[in-house]
């Protein structure tokens, strides 16, 4: 029996998560999108329906207190791809949300071309983070929430990292595992110290690593 494509959409605006619905039909051949209008929606929808690939969580709706809310449903749900679509766009909210193994964090300010481009590269096992972030601090990224990788454990690991990382992540990382610092890697690569800081961020992140001297060894 053919496996139903599953998304899983949790937004209490009925008309966005509507019109949201008619566009990943179109764009992405859902056969099936789940609607919910708060957390606790959300969670019974995931006990309901099994093989949700993407689920879409807005912050602002009943049970929502930032994404770290969303840590225990993804820690029980690793097979789906979680992000947030929000109207905030606030540094502390897209790194609470890549700390605790989210897939990425989507502006609802973004037009509907990139909006598609962001779904297909969370859906293509990458991370995506805004563009108003490439410019920012992130010293305190490192926090003490649990991460998920998505990685299968049958994978060796230099296939669990070529998976997960995204081209500009892996320039950043044969970069570290050169000793070079942030200025260095900036000036090299022709990107910002903080566009150095937030990829160095997510790939610790990505595999449950404190330190850069724990990323060369990967």
């Amino acid at each position: 029996m053919k496996i139903a494509k599953r998304a899983l959409l949790a937004d209490d605006h009925s008309l966005y998560r509507e019109g949201l619905a008619l566009l990943l039909k179109e764009q992405f051949s859902y056969s099936e999108i789940l609607g919910s209008a708060s957390l606790a929606e959300a969670a019974a929808v995931f006990d309901r329906q099994p093989n949700i690939e993407l689920a879409l969580f807005d912050l602002a709706m009943p049970g929502m207190d930032g994404a770290r809310s969303l840590a225990p449903l993804r820690s029980r749900h690793r097979q789906t791809k979680f992000a947030i679509v929000s109207a905030s766009e606030t540094k502390n909210d897209v790194l609470d949300a890549i700390a605790i193994g989210l897939n990425g964090f989507i502006p609802k300010t973004l037009p509907i071309p990139e909006f598609v481009d962001a779904v297909k590269t969370i859906l293509a096992g990458r991370v995506y983070v805004p563009g108003l972030m490439t410019a920012q601090d992130i010293d305190g990224v490192q926090r003490a929430y649990p991460s998920y990788s998505g990685r299968d454990e049958g994978e060796s690991n230099g296939e669990k990292i070529a998976a997960v990382l995204t081209t500009r992540q892996k320039e950043v990382l044969d970069c570290v595992r050169l000793g070079m610092s942030n200025r260095d890697i900036a000036e090299k690569l022709g990107i910002s110290t903080g566009t150095v800081k937030i990829h160095v961020a997510a790939l610790l992140t990505a595999h449950n690593l404190r330190n850069r001297v724990q990323l060369v060894s990967i």
